[in-house]
């Protein structure tokens, strides 16, 4: 089916697009509608693995998840079209293929112990993320081992018919945390993030819904997320299975509270999603101290000191466009919460945990980090603007700007479609211009609600629009700041896998990765050196 070949879910020789028909014949979709997957042909597609052949790999892009088939599941595609049940029989007949944990693997999981340097990530929050860890995504070409490029390769799990993966990725833009690989002749389907998302808020599929995608990802979340925090690197791994066993996963909305100054400490929290805003008791009110994002813990000194809270923390949300409206459907916020008890086991367990929780609190109450917070300018503006939330947020210092437009027609010039992802226009902070750019948040709301998926994260973080969008501006309406436009397409789109002539198609700011070295053009062509791109937390808590 050549017309997919544009679409992030390429067809293989021995892969089949499937029909929304037989998409629902999967007990896993059981339960949506035809219309939900018409929208986008190549959003779900099967695919067969054999022996020793990797089906996602440590290190690449997470723009998808994967669902092992079972044997019901193959019985019923093959009622819906006789050319899939022929194909799926043939690669699945064999005595080993059953829905049983009493019986061989389906799958095999491998991590790559060490990071590697080529596709490290710069750190973020207070102690900053480990480095992400290497590979691809999708069928490999050149891998069939299981083995990354670099580091001891370590097999942790097994997976069976019925189970599903990669899931972790997908919804948190990660790159993939293990190297996948068929232990057998494995069939499985492959989604899109839009798919995944309709699968998570499926209540008519009580069975699979209850049982399968929450307590699968809640688990995964723990042990995926837990073990990637810089606090906990290089404890034990008997010490890292209890902390995963005892740990619980903890979900707000944006704007709840955590717990406010003054309660009594009950444990201490890890963010692995989102942000937390840090707000203390002061004359004439509330002043927000700061923002910790993923990879950051808290409520570490209420533990060790005072056993009361001495400050309130909650879920950071985007305040949209002076406050008018929030996100339709906005990004929940997840942390690992250790109660006391687990927490005290742990300092006494690891001796290293125990030295970087007290030079944490010895920076938090009397060093750097109280001078960093104390110089952030936490007025209103600075939240309801969403200062924090961008990692690449654009700056025009308006002492140095003349008001040339150079960075605007570096924009437009530097793209080959002729749109501008820069407009010299928006809200000030002090004597800054915050223009209507994408500043790469941290939550990125923009990426919730595309019926196609043609909106997601690239390699490096940045947000991308496919050519197959079909202009319905859903992700425009959920971006807080502006930063996406709808523009003219250019001539029609025949190789497409949808219907989009004479449709808009959405724009917006990638920092010039897609045409550069990621130096941002607009940065670059200003002569008075007025252009910024920063990560807001820091630039203005420097």
């Amino acid at each position: 089916m050549a017309e997919l070949q544009k679409g992030r879910l390429k067809v293989g020789p021995n892969d089949k697009a499937l029909s929304p028909d037989e998409v629902l014949s999967l007990s896993i979709f059981q339960g949506l509608s035809a219309k939900q997957f018409g929208l986008q042909p190549g959003a779900v597609v099967l695919r067969k693995f054999d022996r020793e052949e990797v089906i996602c790999q440590q290190g690449g892009e997470g723009y998808s998840a994967f669902y092992i088939l079972t044997d019901d599941d193959l019985a019923n595609l093959g009622n819906v079209g006789q050319e899939t049940s022929e194909e799926a029989v043939d690669s699945s007949t064999d005595d080993d293929v059953k829905d049983s944990p009493d019986l061989p693997v389906k799958a095999s999981v491998f991590v790559n112990e060490q990071v590697s340097p080529e596709v490290s990530h710069s750190r973020n929050g207070l102690f900053g993320l480990l480095a992400r860890k290497i590979g691809g995504s999708g069928k490999s070409q050149n891998n069939t081992t299981g083995k990354s490029s670099r580091g001891k390769v370590k097999h942790v799990a097994d997976m069976y018919a019925g189970e599903l993966f990669g899931e972790m990725a997908c919804l948190t833009g990660r790159p993939r945390s293990a190297t996948v690989k068929a232990a057998d002749h494995v069939v499985v389907v492959e989604m899109l993030l839009n798919i995944l998302r309709m699968v998570q808020d499926n209540k008519k599929n009580a069975l699979f819904h209850q049982k399968r995608v929450e307590a699968i990802y809640n688990q995964r979340a723990l042990q995926s997320h837990l073990a990637q925090f810089p606090i906990l690197e290089g404890i034990d791994a008997q010490t890292l299975e209890t902390l995963i066993a005892k740990a619980e996963l903890v979900q707000l909305a944006p704007g709840e509270i955590l717990f406010q100054e003054g309660d009594a400490a009950d444990g201490m929290y890890f963010i692995s999603l989102g942000q937390i805003k840090v707000v203390k008791k002061s004359p004439g009110g509330e002043r927000i101290e700061a923002y910790l994002s993923r990879g950051d813990v808290l409520g570490e000194i209420a533990l060790v000191e005072s056993g009361l809270r001495n400050a309130t923390c909650m879920a950071g949300e985007h305040i949209l466009r002076g406050g008018d409206r929030k996100p339709k459907q906005p990004v929940r916020i997840e942390l690992i919460k250790l109660d006391d008890a687990t927490f005290r086991w742990l300092l006494e367990k690891e001796t290293v945990v125990r030295e970087r929780i007290h030079a944490l609190i010895e920076s938090r109450t009397k060093g750097d980090d109280v001078a960093r917070t104390a110089s952030l300018p936490m007025s209103g503006a600075y939240d309801e603007q969403g200062i924090a939330h961008g990692q690449k947020l654009m700056l025009i210092d308006l002492n140095r700007c003349t008001r040339c437009d150079e960075c605007v027609t570096a924009c437009v010039s530097t793209h080959e479609d002729g749109h501008s992802r820069l407009f010299r226009e928006g809200l000030r902070f002090g004597n800054y211009l915050v223009p209507a750019s994408c500043r790469l948040c941290r939550d990125p709301v923009c990426l919730i609600g595309c019926p196609v998926g043609s909106i997601h994260k690239g390699a490096t973080g940045e947000i991308k629009i496919e050519d197959w969008c079909i202009g319905c501006t859903a992700c425009a309406d959920q971006c807080p700041y502006d930063a996406i436009t709808m523009s003219v397409r250019e001539g029609d789109q025949p190789d497409a896998p949808i219907k989009i002539t004479n449709n808009p198609i959405a724009v917006t700011c990638d920092q010039c990765n897609s045409i550069s070295d990621g130096i941002p053009g607009c940065v670059y062509a200003c002569p008075h050196d007025a252009a910024l791109r920063v990560d807001g937390a820091t630039f203005f808590g420097s």
